[in-house]
């Protein structure tokens, strides 16, 4: 995407709420960012394993030519440092339009697009 580190005027703080559908699953995480870097959990229903399953992920914020770009690295199984076996990064799009509205889109490693819905919980 030709993305270079975000400066410091696009720093994000705060926890957010995030909330999106991929291939008929629900997909719901924690996003907790401090200025340019953060980490997401991840939790959603496994059909692999038929049962519950929660990521971690590592964080960072990116400036692209398409929006910021909060880039999803190393997915790991929650309380673990185990690489998780299936799960794709994921990475969040954000974009303000010329319309004044914000585009918000989750693009998963393997290329997979979703609309999200995003509420923050906390500074």
């Amino acid at each position: 995407m030709n993305c270079r580190e975000a400066n410091q005027t696009d720093y994000v703080n705060g926890t957010y709420q995030i909330g999106w559908t991929a291939s008929g699953g629900r997909y719901e995480g924690i996003l907790q960012m401090k200025g340019e870097t953060g980490a997401m959990r991840v939790q959603y229903f496994n059909t692999a394993t038929n049962a519950k399953d929660m990521v971690d992920e590592t964080i960072v914020l990116a400036s692209c030519p398409q929006g910021l770009l909060f880039v999803g690295l190393n997915p790991v199984t929650s309380n673990t440092n185990n690489p998780h076996p299936t799960y794709s990064a994921d990475n969040i799009l954000v974009r303000r339009e010329t319309n004044g509205a914000t585009t918000l889109v989750l693009i998963d490693d393997q290329g997979v697009v979703s609309p999200i819905e995003i509420k923050q919980i906390s500074n």
